[in-house]
């Protein structure tokens, strides 16, 4: 059951790992994006310094470049949202995790204590075969005590019946001489 537990975690353990990695991707891949928009930012407005001569040029391109700075705003926030929920659920992941390391902590001590009973219980087991050992064989003895008594006994009474068989032919035979 311990080993069962512990691959239960094992498990737990790799799949928030391979998770985490999958988040961390993301985030980094987010902040590639951010760093890219920024930069493309940075970009346009340096050519815009560049390039006064064609002013309308220069404000066609200020209202894409506010179109895309508008844009990359709303991305923004709808990114900081994702990484904000993100990172709620990593806590939550967090907090599963500890409630998990309880459990199963909380269980490990269930098993040591089961283990103690058990061990227990083997030797209170062994000590009641141990006794009933000693009560059989004292049985034995006694039965074997009693045996040879009856044994005995049964000698006694052949030896009986031919005393008295051996009695009665010498008063048979002292009638007949009579």
């Amino acid at each position: 059951m311990l080993i069962f537990f512990a691959m239960v975690r094992c498990g737990l353990c790799a799949y928030q790992w391979k998770r985490e990695a999958v988040l961390r991707q993301d985030t980094q891949t987010l902040r590639d994006k951010i760093y890219q928009k920024e930069s493309t930012i940075a970009q346009d407005e340096s050519k815009m310094k560049r390039m006064d001569s064609d002013i309308n040029r220069l404000e066609e391109k200020a209202k894409d470049q506010t179109a895309t700075i508008a844009s990359n705003k709303v991305e923004i926030v709808q990114l900081r949202r994702v990484n904000v929920r993100q990172e709620t659920e990593i806590e939550q992941e967090k907090l599963q995790i500890e409630s998990y390391k309880k459990a199963v902590d909380t269980a490990n001590e269930n098993i040591t204590k089961q283990n103690g009973l058990i061990k227990e219980q083997n030797t209170q087991l062994k000590t009641l075969a141990d006794d009933r050992n000693a009560i059989v064989q004292k049985f034995n003895d006694i039965a074997k005590k009693y045996n040879d008594v009856v044994g005995e006994y049964n000698k006694l009474g052949e030896d009986y019946k031919k005393l008295a068989s051996q009695i009665e032919q010498q008063q048979q035979e002292k009638e007949k001489k009579k």
